[in-house]
């Protein structure tokens, strides 16, 4: 995403800079509990991942949901749902 001149991957590339403790996961393992660990309404977290193993996820777990590509690598969002209108 640092060569992207897409507006998106620019903030998100941003995003992930100013807080990369919080937003560099050392697995997907790690981003699904996060996504399905969340307790309340509303989880404010998402994760940027491979868009077949978003899809794969989201076929395993009716919490979970992908969202859009983000570029021809079909990297995908996922959230938790509920998270967006």
């Amino acid at each position: 995403m640092k060569k992207s001149s897409r507006p998106l991957h620019q903030r998100v590339l941003e995003r992930i800079s100013e807080y990369p403790e919080s937003s560099l996961l050392s697995s997907l393992g790690e981003g699904v509990e996060i996504l399905t660990g969340w307790e309340g309404t509303q989880n404010p977290f998402g994760v940027v991942m491979e868009g077949s193993a978003a899809e794969y996820l989201a076929a395993r777990s009716c919490t979970l949901y992908h969202v859009g590509n983000l570029n021809e690598r079909h990297h995908a969002l996922a959230f938790p749902r509920g998270l967006l209108p």
